[in-house]
Order: C-alpha cells, then sequence, then structure tokens
C-alpha cells in the first residue's frame, strides 16, 4: 500500500511507505508541531559464519544537535575477520562523526548529504561489503534479502516536516551493493498528520490494525485505544499521546516477531521550534486511557 494523496490518507487513517522488511520496527508520527519517532531496541548482528544474531540492546535513533533525527534500520553494527572478530561499524558511534560536521544552519538535506559521503566511504572502502557477499562473510538471509541499511532521516526546515530515505540495496544476484539512494518521504502535497512505519511492520499494516478479530486490532484497543482514535480521525495529537502511540505500534510488532524485534523503545521528540529530546523505554506502554481486555 503506497499512498501520496492526502485523499488517500483520509480513507485509510494511516499513512505507510512500504520498505522491505528488516530486523527493526520503526515508528514517526507526525503533526504539524512536531515529530515523533521510535525504534525498537533490539541489535542484530552479523556472526562469523554471516548469519544475524541478537546482540543485545542497541542504540539505533540518535538525535543530533537537538535538531534532527537519524534512525538505523538494517545492519547496527559490524564485525569483520576471523574470531575474535574487529567491530568495524557501530552506529552509535558513526553517527556522532556525523553530527561534528553539522553546523547551525545546516538543513536537513545538507545533513542528508553528509550522511551520504561519509556512508559510501564505510560500506565501500572501510568495509568491503561486495568482497563479504562474495566469500560468505555476509550471507543472503531473510533479514537480509534486499537492504543493508537504511537512514531515516528526519527535521524541520522553514516549519516544514522533512522525512528522507537513504537506502544501500543488496544485489545478490551480483554480489554488488546499491547506493546509496535517497527518496524524499515527506513533504509531499500538503500532509500535515502522518504515520510513517519503517523496517518491519508486517502486524501493524492498515488492514491488521483497522481489522476488529485481528490481534493488532485488540492490542491497540488496550495500549493505546484513544490515541488510534484521534489519529484514525486525522486529528493532531499530543507529545504524550504521540509518545503512547509509538510504542504501542512497536510493542505489536515485538509481541507478534520476538526475534526479530525488540521489547521497549528508544522514542526521540523533536518540537517545531526548541530542542528535541530523547527517552528510552525498557518495556511496553501500560493500558492506555479507556483500554479494554481483548476478546
Amino acid at each position: 500500500m503506497s499512498c501520496s494523496k492526502y485523499s488517500c490518507y483520509a480513507l485509510e487513517f494511516i499513512l505507510l511507505f512500504p520498505i522491505p522488511c528488516s530486523a527493526t520496527t520503526g515508528v514517526f508520527v507526525v503533526t504539524p508541531d512536531q515529530i515523533v519517532a521510535g525504534i525498537d531496541r533490539m541489535a542484530n548482528t552479523p556472526n562469523p559464519d554471516g548469519k544475524l544474531t541478537i546482540s543485545g540492546a542497541k542504540k539505533k535513533i540518535a538525535l543530533l544537535r537537538g535538531r534532527f533525527i537519524v534512525a538505523c534500520v538494517g545492519i547496527e553494527s559490524l564485525k569483520v575477520g576471523p574470531p575474535p572478530q574487529t567491530l568495524v561499524y557501530d552506529f552509535s558511534t558513526w553517527i556522532k562523526g556525523i553530527e561534528s560536521q553539522i553546523s547551525d544552519d545546516s538543513s536537513v538535506t545538507t545533513l542528508v548529504n553528509i550522511i551520504e559521503r561519509e556512508s559510501t566511504k564505510t560500506f565501500r572502502s572501510e568495509i568491503p561489503i561486495e568482497e563479504m557477499m562474495k566469500d560468505g562473510e555476509l550471507q543472503h538471509i531473510k533479514a537480509l534479502d534486499k537492504y543493508l541499511v537504511h537512514f531515516e532521516v528526519a527535521g524541520f526546515d522553514h516549519s516544514v516536516v522533512w522525512i528522507i530515505e537513504i537506502s544501500y540495496e543488496l544485489d545478490w544476484k551480483n554480489n554488488v551493493l546499491v547506493g546509496p539512494e535517497r527518496e524524499v518521504k515527506l513533504p509531499s502535497d500538503n500532509i500535515t498528520v502522518a504515520v510513517y512505519d519503517c523496517g518491519r511492520y508486517d502486524f501493524i499494516k492498515t488492514d491488521q490494525l483497522t481489522d476488529p478479530h485481528s490481534y493488532a486490532h485488540k492490542r491497540i484497543a488496550i495500549l493505546a485505544p484513544e490515541e488510534f482514535r484521534r489519529i484514525s480521525a486525522f486529528q493532531p495529537i499530543s507529545r504524550t499521546e504521540a509518545i503512547r502511540l509509538v510504542r504501542a505500534l512497536i510493542t505489536i510488532e515485538g509481541e507478534v516477531e520476538p526475534r526479530e524485534v525488540g521489547m521497549g523503545a528508544a522514542v526521540v521528540v523533536l518540537p517545531i521550534s526548541g530542542t528535541g529530546t530523547v527517552m528510552e523505554y525498557q518495556t511496553p506502554p501500560s493500558v492506555g486511557k479507556k483500554g479494554r481486555k481483548a476478546n
């Protein structure tokens, strides 16, 4: 499902920009005066056999200079060589180098340019991804079926919401890394209220959330019923409501896909004016206002 018109959004309540599955779930809630973004905390790292293994909690989203959000969907860290392997890429460290290149007058597109330049160096020069594909250090598995990583970049420029995706695609047929590819998600056609899901969201799609018999619908009615109702009515929601909705959606996906998506979430709140904040939640949200038990 791809909706680019507000009329389509009005029919389906939730705006989804599909991208192929990855072992991470990210959710962005956008209103005219804020962006609230969250991502699960589970880290997946290729082991010496080239397969992904769960490696504990990891920082996969960052607030840069209090003005920009960058989320990492896909490979968050990478080790190479024989055991004990050497860590050559870690998102939480790598993104600090990106932040050091931002100035006070940097725009979202300026930040995207920096990320594209530095990630090209990382995945083509410092880490030989294509060689790793050829020799089996990086294997063709479900979580890496098409993409190595997405960087989701969000922020306000002159009071306009921007969300831009930078992706690296794995061409397994030819053992080639394709990218960086850039796609502007927002702004788009005067959309002012939206929910943008990225990574793995098999069980929090519109058809699942609106089906009264589905697990997702029953759980959202418990975890964030009022928030769900307001966003369904195309109404802006408060900071607290947006945080709860983000956490609830990540929780639902994690409950169904526990080996792919972690419990808890890191959430970044970015207001249209002022400085953003980062919060860590180790557990799912409690029962929401007007929450009720699922049948």
